[in-house]
């Protein structure tokens, strides 16, 4: 048995929200078909994984389906991103206005989004993440 376990982390294929700036935690537009084309060009320069472990939304769905072809990926609903709660969808233009916005901006680990479902601050994220996946 290996002594090591090697992790590989990825970000999901870009989608048409990413490229427009927005917040786009729990939404869950695809990925486009340039990014489809990216994800699949990097294939050949791969291992075979062992294991793959994904979000369940769709964008995280599709990059993992291709980077990780021969596998199927087991969904977990904690990789979810943060949600953004009234921020969802919304870019920096939108919002450098909203006070609750620059505060979370000065200080992330502090502040949340308003009206966000879980109420979680940027370090409690991943703690929920934990917790769910032990």
């Amino acid at each position: 048995m290996d002594r090591h376990v090697a992790v590989t982390l990825f970000r999901h294929g870009v989608t048409k929200a990413n490229l427009e700036r927005k917040y786009v935690g729990w939404s869950d537009p695809p990925i486009t078909s340039d990014a489809r084309n990216a994800l699949k060009a990097l294939q050949s320069d791969l291992p075979n994984y062992d294991l793959c472990v994904s979000s369940d939304l769709t964008r995280c769905k599709q990059t993992a389906t291709i980077l990780c072809s021969s596998l199927k990926p087991v969904l977990r609903e904690a990789f979810r991103e943060m949600h953004f709660g009234q921020w969802e969808l919304k870019t920096y233009v939108d919002l450098y206005q909203d006070e609750a916005y620059r505060n979370w901006l000065s200080d992330p680990f502090s502040e949340q989004p308003p009206v966000c479902p879980y109420g979680e601050k940027g370090d409690e994220r991943l703690d929920v993440t934990q917790e769910n996946n032990t």
